[in-house]
């Protein structure tokens, strides 16, 4: 019988302490986890941001995590699939730069930016194998076939956005990526978000999922008119690493530990706030090129009202994240990660 949690905390502490006290111990790549195998979390609607003051905390735009939530934010919706903007957050990150010929003709990009797999990665990119470059169709992304196909059919059971693609088979990836898909369900009038991941850090990946996946389902109803509703997650290896043990025990007896809401502002509101950004960035560049650059592919799109806010959000963290100028100071970064992140967010 499946539990009945009142809240997204309340399962998320459940796992942990289920975890600890329950868990396997193994040494995949030879560190030593604790690890529960098929666990579900269930996640109340937008109630998304591990808040646990002095802690963890990622509602807090100024500890550790909170800093590197908004920047992996920003990263995916670059779309980039090189690690050197979001590896100033987390180092771990330039270890995953995949190596996978002799001509290296894909050295150093990764698998794992969950934007571009959701908004930018065509779903026909591997079928021309299959069945010919004549016969693939359109070159949409997995999020704008999800739309399309409850435009067609609102009871489908096909609404899927793939993460995962053949190409973690090759031999030189060093990124295999987590997140498996993400399955929509449109039933009694709601949206039901259902999350599919092969490997979850419980302690630290987990903390920055949630918020993700909530993301998109969001968008997703945002794009259909569908009311949202909440979050499951189905995870294959649920686990701790030892050395995060202490920080475990710290979270399950806090009294003050909660999940925030991280609700899409309307798309108005994100356009005109994001507008406000590229103003501060203007600010901020010297560079004739740049100004013009950013002139051309954004300044002037944002102000055309039929460009879509999500489209508008990829072509700012696209500039952004590829320029030197902007990148070069963290401190930079860091505001810029924070504006963009409260444009698009009321939490």
């Amino acid at each position: 019988m499946i539990p009945i949690y009142n809240s997204s905390a309340e399962n998320y502490l459940d796992l942990l302490q289920a975890i600890t006290e329950q868990g396997y111990v193994t040494q995949p790549r030879g560190l030593k986890i604790s690890e529960l195998i098929c666990e579900q979390l269930f996640i109340s609607k937008n109630n998304v941001l591990m808040n646990c003051p002095g802690i963890r905390n990622v509602t807090n735009e100024k500890t550790k995590e909170g800093q590197y939530l908004r920047a992996e934010f920003v990263w995916y919706m670059s779309g980039s699939l090189k690690t050197n903007f979001i590896s100033q957050y987390g180092k771990m990150w330039e270890k995953l730069g995949n190596e996978f010929n002799d001509k290296n003709e894909l050295n150093g990009d990764i698998n794992s930016n969950y934007g571009y797999q959701v908004f930018q990665k065509p779903v026909t990119e591997f079928l021309h194998i299959l069945v010919g470059k004549n016969n693939i169709g359109t070159a949409k992304s997995s999020f704008e076939w999800v739309v399309d196909e409850f435009n067609r059919d609102p009871d489908t059971r096909k609404a899927i956005i793939q993460y995962t693609w053949p190409v973690i088979y090759m031999e030189g990836v060093k990124d295999f990526t987590c997140t498996q898909t993400q399955h929509f369900l449109y039933r009694e009038k709601q949206l039901f978000n259902l999350v599919h991941i092969r490997s979850s850090d419980a302690i630290k990946g987990l903390t920055f999922d949630i918020p993700w996946w909530d993301f998109v389902g969001q968008c997703v109803a945002r794009k259909l008119n569908f009311e949202y509703n909440k979050m499951r997650v189905i995870i294959g290896s649920s686990h701790i690493y030892s050395n995060d043990m202490p920080l475990v025990e710290k979270l399950l007896d806090s009294e003050t530990f909660n999940f925030d809401s991280m609700i899409l502002r309307s798309d108005a509101d994100i356009k005109s706030k994001l507008l406000d950004v590229i103003l501060k960035i203007e600010d901020l560049l010297t560079d004739e090129n740049d100004l013009k650059l950013l002139n051309s592919i954004i300044t002037t799109p944002y102000k055309n009202d039929n460009i879509d806010f999500i489209y508008a959000l990829m072509l700012l963290c696209g500039f952004y994240v590829t320029n030197k100028k902007l990148t070069e100071s963290k401190s930079i970064m860091d505001d810029l990660n924070n504006r963009i992140f409260d444009a698009v967010f009321e939490y």
